[in-house]
């Protein structure tokens, strides 16, 4: 009897085993913990590492070096291992868990090769974890655009689009022909190639040369697989890639604003933004994956819209006021402090009415329905202070909430006041 229970557990739980009579669950669903925890534990070493490379000008290293690689793991491997525990047979979150780990894996060996550096035959092995932690990075390079093209089911666009699957391990292999090549590492100059092939070094440059045209080809084909997937989908689907969309274009934007100021604060500031937008990526895709807040997503875009050509307007508008303050008051002392003043208070009063107004404008221009919605709303209002009639108000009640709630049903129920 107790063997017959055994099976009837085993046919019901068909996701678990039997160990010495007791039903034990399976490993998978501690994997992306595990990956998590190894992404983590690489990270908090690397950490240490930086820190006391911070005091030796010989290694290289500068807050820069320390903190950006750890502000991209931490959304990429805990973002992984959420979904991945939440939807193990969607590839996304395997793919984002692979992802921190291999800038875990490389943060960390960077700081190795760099200790290397500082001191010179005290890591064993140094050289070729310099090798890997050069060729980590590269490698998580060709993973990003990777997960794109599976975003957000996991599987490609159509069948089709699984030809990018060879030119992604194409770029691998290349990727893998060139790290060959002997003479110093290019990320460290200091340290010679321990996997160097004279060989290589003959066709390194056409080698590199490939690999730059795939990597490209690989971008614009990944980006447009989304563009394809986009155009092909419909409801939830639509909104999924919409966070996605959103937090790429911010990121994009923020870098090619930083090009032509590349040199000074404005530049830093630009690719600062960037590289945050750059960190919510995996946040917004597991968003979109896990479906948490997915509705949001048109009122994030409104608001991020607003409040970025407010801030252009205004920002220009007080400078303009500045300059022509300054050129008026001149001739008082203090005029300077004076037009700054006076350019601040009327600034400050502005952004209500201009908030308003470009609030207006990018509702009507991108967020159609939320307008088309507040516009019937008021109609209604207006009407509702004129008519009498309450079937017509009734009939009317009901038309307003179907056209801007645009529920499923809609019924009306009116209480008999005696």
């Amino acid at each position: 009897m107790v063997r017959g229970i055994r099976e009837t557990l085993a046919i019901a739980r068909p996701n678990e085993h039997l160990e010495g009579g007791r039903v034990r669950a399976p490993v998978m669903p501690a994997l992306p913990w595990v990956g998590l925890a190894l992404a983590l534990a690489c990270g908090a070493a690397g950490l240490i590492l930086g820190l006391g490379l911070r005091t030796t000008p010989e290694s290289g290293v500068g807050t820069v070096v320390i903190v950006f690689p750890l502000l991209g793991l931490v959304p990429f491997a805990v973002t992984g291992a959420l979904v991945a525990s939440k939807k193990p047979k969607n590839a996304i979150g395997w793919l984002l868990l692979l992802t921190g780990c291999l800038i875990a894996s490389s943060f960390v060996g960077d700081m190795v090769a760099s200790y290397d550096i500082a001191h010179p035959g005290a890591v064993p092995g140094g050289a070729q974890i310099a090798w890997f932690a050069a060729n980590l990075w590269l490698l998580t390079l060709v993973s990003i655009p990777f997960l794109l093209t599976r975003f957000p089911d996991g599987r490609p666009v159509s069948r089709r689009w699984r030809t990018l699957d060879v030119v992604a391990a194409a770029l691998v292999l290349d990727v893998l022909f060139v790290s060959l090549k002997p003479g110093p590492l290019p990320d460290y100059p200091k340290i010679e190639n321990p996997f160097g092939m004279t060989a290589v070094s003959r066709a390194s440059s056409l080698l590199e040369a490939v690999g730059f045209a795939l990597f490209l080809s690989y971008l614009v084909l990944a980006a447009t697989s989304v563009v394809v997937r986009y155009r092909r989908s419909r409801g939830v689907e639509r909104l999924q890639l919409k966070w996605l969309a959103f937090t790429v274009s911010v990121t994009a934007l923020a870098w090619i604003l930083g090009v032509p100021f590349d040199s000074g604060w404005l530049g830093d500031l630009a690719w600062s933004l960037g590289f945050v937008g750059f960190c919510c990526i995996p946040v917004s895709i597991g968003i979109a994956v896990l479906r948490y807040q997915l509705y949001d997503i048109d009122r994030l875009i409104s608001r991020t819209l607003v409040y970025a050509l407010v801030t252009v307007l205004l920002g220009a508008a007080y400078v303009g006021l500045v300059l022509a303050g300054q050129a008026v008051f001149s001739s008082f002392a203090g005029g300077s402090n004076l037009a700054i003043a006076i350019s601040t208070l009327v600034v400050a009063a502005l952004f209500l009415p201009v908030r308003t107004r470009v609030q207006a404008l990018v509702d009507r221009r991108f967020y159609r329905r939320r307008y088309d919605a507040v516009r019937t709303l008021e109609a209604f209002g207006a009407r509702l202070r004129d008519e009498l009639d309450l079937e017509s108000l009734s009939a009317e009640m009901v038309g307003v909430i179907t056209d801007t709630m645009q529920p499923a049903a809609v019924s009306l129920w009116l209480r008999e006041v005696e």
